[in-house]
């Protein structure tokens, strides 16, 4: 028997789709808050004494003020600072900015810093007083430094803490804040 004709081929492909998914941080537009606990119990009088939480940032982006919610009558005089973290997740690290001293009031309050550019990361919000109550929840990230009332320090040793959180953060922003001045005219 002879075979005659054209040989013929059949090729067949298999493809298979598998998705790939990757992070892409949505642009920030406008502002978020960002707390480290929600305000549930009062802490009691804190005196001479910086107290400071990390708070995670999700993206870069500018940070222009710093939260810090007061219980108890009255106002008191504070002073916050921003912090970069040790690189140990741990531990607070350099100063970066510095709100000089505000009045607070019950409830949440606003201090005002420069303008700071951060990416995402863990970073450490802290404040000092000569004397105001403050809130936050049981469960322990807030570490302790024994400090005069004053400009925020630089950097810490190692610190500890108690068992409870301290209700700080910050606002997260896609610009700088610019300030308008307002103008009073003196008769």
């Amino acid at each position: 028997m002879s075979a005659t004709g054209t040989p013929s081929f059949t090729i067949t492909a298999t493809f298979t789709v598998s998705p790939t998914f990757s992070a892409i941080p949505t642009p920030l537009s406008g502002c978020i808050g960002l707390e480290s606990a929600p305000p549930t119990l009062s802490l009691g009088a804190v005196s001479n004494l910086v107290m400071l939480v990390p708070v995670t940032v999700p993206q870069f982006g500018y940070v222009n003020e710093l939260h810090l919610f007061v219980e108890g009558p009255g106002s008191s005089l504070v002073r916050m600072g921003l912090y970069t973290d040790s690189g140990s997740g741990t531990q607070p690290g350099v100063l970066l900015a510095d709100s000089g001293d505000v009045m607070m009031s019950p409830g949440w309050n606003v201090a005002l810093i420069s303008p700071t550019l951060v990416s995402a990361g863990i970073y450490w919000v802290g404040f000092n007083s000569p004397s105001v109550v403050v809130g936050g929840v049981g469960g322990g990230t807030t570490l302790l430094y024994s400090d005069t009332y004053g400009p925020m320090p630089v950097s810490y040793p190692t610190l500890g803490g108690p068992a409870f959180t301290v209700s700080l953060g910050l606002e997260l922003c896609s610009a700088p804040a610019t300030a308008t001045p307002s103008y009073t005219a003196t008769p």
